[in-house]
Order: C-alpha cells, then sequence, then structure tokens
C-alpha cells in the first residue's frame, strides 16, 4: 500500500490494528519516521469517517 521497507509495510499492518494504540504512541511511532507521514495521512482518512 505504501512504498518502502518491508519494516514500514510491518509498521503499517501494525497500525491498521490501531485498536490497542493511543494518540501518543501513535504520534511517537509517527515521529519516528517522517517517511511515514503517509501512512499516518492514510490512516486519518480511513478512520475519520469512523470517529
Amino acid at each position: 500500500m505504501v512504498g518502502g521497507s518491508g519494516n514500514n509495510r510491518g509498521l503499517f499492518l501494525e497500525l491498521s490494528n490501531v485498536g490497542h494504540m493511543d494518540f501518543h504512541s501513535i504520534l511517537t511511532w509517527f515521529l519516528s519516521d517522517a517517511n511515514l507521514r503517509f501512512v499516518f495521512v492514510g490512516m486519518i482518512i480511513i478512520f475519520f469517517p469512523i470517529i
């Protein structure tokens, strides 16, 4: 779904199961790799209608 290393893909799969993570954990994880900003934006687009 998002171009990048296999590690990024694994993190995306973990993030898509976001129920066990709070916003601070997500934000900390997001800031740890600027390349994942696209995943973060994608998550907002996907989950915004639910919220």
